[in-house]
């Protein structure tokens, strides 16, 4: 055999050992899998598997209704459970073939600790659940009236949506007393984004309890799902107001400012809006005030129009000064004359050009409120004097009230004695 015989026939067998063992891996690779399978098919052992959020049900709420209660709050509405079972049987349970329930009917108010129930598929068993009571708390059932909130979306600049008619001003909201407090209206949501100007649209809507912030409140009950609303899309004006008091603020006070909005958007169909340049305001009532007030400006305006709700506050401020000032007036035969000896007897006379004596108060009104003429009225002391004569004496109020000022005028007067 020649030397390239030799080496063609050495390639040969090199070829045919890799080749061999190549063959021997694939078969080796292939008996492994059809083991692997015929053990899960045919075998199929058991295994654990855990499930999660499996919901709770509540049962016997409508009967805890009928002796007056409500759920306030349940601590686990979702549980989670370890199951075991052959492979397959756990590969194909889901959440919603296990029943996990808790009765709630015979609870009494406050905080309960309740045992909860649960199933399982047949070929299936529990291993263990996340927790084996919950804790719902039961507070007393009311039903309150709330307040129905409209927000409608839509419209574009210039533009604004207004509320024509609603079907329910007012829903009644059933269920737990702390849950109720919470609610401050019922919402309804909707759009007019596609409407016409001037053109009334007509929508039922559902309605959702929500609180002050807006926040959805669960867990209570509307008497009524959805609320039919009718509005229109309409443009908006700025005119002028006009703005104006009657009466008189009480005597003693003293108005230092009136502010007032100059101006006041309102919104309507275009052919109303055209014909209103101005708008007046129902009068705002002064009568009596006697400290710094802040009235609505309440304008009157045609069937069809409204005021828009992009207006800053219409409030009228009536400023009053903290220190006000009252006036008395009094008679030569009203001065009191203390100290009058006995055995005189006393004429008063005043300035020939003093029509009377006036009285001028200033002071804090709050302190000015509680006078009355009498307190300041204009008094002298004769002590002093024990025969005839004429003599001029100064004014002082028959009493001193702290934090107020008493003037005369005129300031003094002339007394003249007598004996009997």
């Amino acid at each position: 055999m020649t030397r390239d015989n030799k080496g063609i026939l050495t390639r040969f067998r090199d070829f045919q050992t890799r080749h061999q063992k190549a063959l021997d891996i694939a078969v080796s690779v292939i008996a492994a899998i059809v083991i692997w399978t015929v053990v899960i098919t045919e075998v199929n052992p058991p295994t654990t598997a855990t499930i999660r959020d499996i919901p709770v049900t509540i049962n016997g709420a409508e009967r805890l209704e009928e002796r007056g209660l409500a759920l306030l709050s349940v601590s686990d509405r979702y549980l989670d459970m370890a199951v075991i079972g052959s492979r397959n049987d756990v590969r194909r349970l889901k959440s919603s073939d296990i029943t996990i329930s808790a009765s709630v009917e015979n609870l009494s108010e406050g905080t309960n600790s309740v045992t909860v129930t649960y199933s399982v598929p047949q070929g299936i068993s529990v291993d263990s659940i996340e927790s084996n009571n919950i804790t719902v708390n039961v507070e007393q059932l009311v039903t309150v009236s709330k307040p129905v909130e409209v927000i409608l979306e839509g419209a574009g600049s210039g533009q604004e949506i207004q509320v024509l008619s609603l079907s329910l001003t007012q829903v009644d909201v059933s269920g737990a007393e702390s849950l109720v407090a919470s609610v401050a209206s019922v919402r309804i949501n909707g759009t007019l984004k596609d409407a016409a100007l001037d053109n009334p649209v007509a929508n039922t809507l559902a309605a959702e309890a929500v609180d002050a912030s807006g926040n959805k409140v669960s867990g209570v009950l509307l008497a009524h799902d959805t609320i039919s609303v009718t509005a229109a899309l309409y443009q908006t004006k700025t005119v002028p107001v006009e703005v104006v008091t009657e009466g008189d603020v009480w005597e003693g006070a003293v108005v230092t400012e009136i502010k007032y909005p100059e101006h006041i958007i309102i919104k309507g169909p275009a052919s109303l809006l055209s014909q209103i340049s101005s708008v007046a305001s129902e009068p705002i009532n002064i009568e009596g005030i006697y400290e710094t007030r802040i009235f609505d400006v309440v304008p009157k305006l045609e069937e069809g129009v409204y005021v828009s709700e992009s207006n800053d506050a219409l409030v009228a401020q009536v400023t009053i000064a903290t220190n006000g000032q009252l006036t008395f007036r009094y008679r030569a035969m009203d001065v009191k004359i203390n100290d009058l000896s006995d055995s005189l007897r006393a004429a008063i006379s005043l300035p020939d050009s003093s029509a009377g004596i006036v009285a001028t108060v200033t002071g804090p009104v709050t302190t000015l409120r509680t006078l009355a003429a009498g307190d300041v009225v204009p008094t002298v002391s004769v002590k002093s004097i024990t025969s005839e004569g004429q003599q001029d004496f100064v004014l002082s109020p028959y009493q001193t009230i702290g934090g107020l000022r008493v003037t005369y005028l005129p300031g003094s007067v002339t007394i003249l004695f007598r004996k009997p």
